[in-house]
């Protein structure tokens, strides 16, 4: 009987042995990558710092970990729709109680869990201050700072010192190799924004070795780092960094607060050229970079998005980056969704995200039923938003209502089902014989006026429909829309432009084709 008991014994303590996966030599395949990413709802959520938190130390150390705020606040970004969060770890914390450290992860994943939520985990960033960072007690907010008191992990002296590496080496090692089959981390973000070199900050040698220990342990989750800055267009630039993340990364990642002609010209269009899953981990800077607009092109893109923060809290993250001590509360927050309280900053915003996060299902092969709608006014402001069309027997429907229309001077819908790659087989068939195909590179945008039927036949490899303009279609112009890599067909309502008085609602019908006959 004892000689048996030894040999379970020694079983069980060889289990976590045996478990070890072996080392990887390279990233996942583009398409282990895009599998992974596929088999999962879309992921949408926020970066997240628990609102009594100045920083990530205050947050993780255990004097004032605060467990059942934590729970309080992923309930309501449950709420809203959200299942994944952005958490940033720290390694002091790590090595005054390893231990602890990771039992409060746990807690936090067990948290996150109850709400159906996912995490990236994060381990180092430039930004913030070190100078006199330690655990305990954390300085207050400064009035009218932004993000006053955020802390470098793990500092640039360590960063540019690889003298300090192994203890590093030894902290991300035994996170991933607790967490590494942990079902409930989304991915592992290995080092925010290594662009950033604040305190003269050299990343690049550190990622190189951060990525080699993450592939020593081959967690089952995918790596990333986020490209933060506009490639060869920004003073932080550093195309080295560009091009180490372009060949490393797992799944590929980004941080935008630029406007989005900036977004879909300067990050998603190359980043797509990589054929890999994309997530933006840092968004939404009011009022040039607004949630409506990161949500939907996201999710017409089938990129994954988090919107920094959640709660007001002693972050002040509401404040503009350039805020001066002693601001007053701004008109418009920068960053957050909720006032402290749990009233939300903009009922209009919790409206939109619980449309959107309605339904996450991602197919890259599905026809999405949803159109991106831009409505400039005639002072001038541009609106952006995402909406589905309705289904109305055989037939798709978007409506939009008069109301709407009231103050438009241009209104642009871009179904996502008219979209076609360059190259593909197929072409836009408009009412006056015109037949636009997506094979040549050199083929202009082609803009169709004044039609007596405002029609257009779609073919491409996923769909054949036939589209009608129903209503204010003596303002539509018919547009084939030809971008870097591919084509889009477009709706242009020129309201205000054309001195039309709207009185009937935008309607556009989308039918189905079944033979390609039927549409010539």
């Amino acid at each position: 009987m004892m000689k048996g008991l030894k040999i379970l014994i020694t079983l069980v303590l060889l289990v976590p042995m045996l478990a070890d996966a072996a080392p990887r030599k390279e990233r996942w395949s583009e398409e282990k990558a895009n599998e992974w990413y596929y088999s999962q709802d879309w992921a949408v959520g926020c970066d997240y710092v628990v609102s009594n938190a100045i920083n990530q130390i205050e947050m993780w150390q255990e004097s004032t970990f605060s467990p059942e705020l934590i729970d309080r606040e992923l309930a309501v970004a449950q709420g809203l729709g959200f299942n994944t969060i952005r958490l940033f770890l720290h390694d002091l914390v790590y090595e005054a109680d390893p231990k602890g450290f990771k039992q409060r992860i746990a807690k936090v994943l067990d948290i996150c869990e109850s709400h159906g939520i996912k995490v990236v985990m994060t381990f180092f960033t430039n930004g913030g201050k070190f100078d006199g960072v330690a655990l305990g007690e954390q300085p207050g907010p400064t009035p009218g700072i932004h993000n006053p008191e955020w802390r470098q992990t793990p500092g640039a002296k360590a960063v540019n010192n690889p003298a300090e590496w192994p203890r590093l080496e030894k902290y991300v090692k035994d996170i991933l190799k607790t967490f590494r089959k942990d079902k409930r981390i989304y991915c592992w973000c290995l080092y925010n924004e290594p662009e950033n070199d604040n305190r003269g900050a050299n990343s690049l040698p550190l990622m190189r070795e951060t990525f080699k220990w993450a592939w020593e342990v081959n967690p089952d989750q995918p790596l990333t780092a986020p490209y933060a800055s506009l490639m060869a267009n920004d003073d932080r630039s550093n195309l080295a960094i560009w091009g180490f993340l372009s060949e490393n990364c797992d799944i590929m990642s980004f941080h935008c607060y630029n406007p989005v002609n900036v977004l879909m010209d300067k990050y998603i269009t190359p980043l797509k050229k990589m054929n890999r899953p994309i997530i933006c981990t840092e968004c939404v800077g009011r009022p040039a970079n607004t949630l409506f607009d990161m949500y939907a092109i996201c999710r017409k893109e089938n990129i994954g998005v988090l919107s920094f923060g959640l709660f007001d809290s002693k972050m002040q993250c509401k404040f503009h980056w350039d805020s001066k001590e002693g601001a007053k509360e701004p008109k418009i927050w920068f960053h957050d969704i909720f006032h402290a309280d749990g009233t939300p900053y903009d009922q209009k915003e919790i409206d939109f995200i619980k449309q959107i996060t309605s339904d996450k299902k991602m197919d890259p092969l599905a026809i999405p039923q949803t159109v991106m709608l831009q409505k400039i006014t005639m002072k001038g402001t541009n609106l952006t938003t995402c909406m589905k069309v309705v289904e109305a027997g055989d037939t798709l429907r978007l409506s939009i209502p008069v109301s709407y229309l009231k103050d438009a001077r241009r209104i642009t819908v871009s179904p996502d089902f008219g979209k076609a790659k360059l190259g593909e087989e197929g072409y836009y068939a408009f009412p006056d014989g015109t037949t636009y195909t997506f094979k040549y590179r050199d083929e202009k945008t082609f803009t169709l006026q004044d039609m007596p039927c405002a029609s257009l036949g779609v073919k491409t490899p996923r769909q054949m429909y036939m589209s009608h303009v129903k209503g204010m279609k003596q303002t539509v112009w018919i547009q084939a829309y030809r971008g870097a890599q591919e084509y889009q067909t477009k709706y242009i309502f020129r309201i205000g432009e054309a001195g039309v008085k709207p009185e009937e609602d935008i309607i556009i019908d989308f039918i189905p084709v079944k033979e390609e006959k039927e549409l010539k």
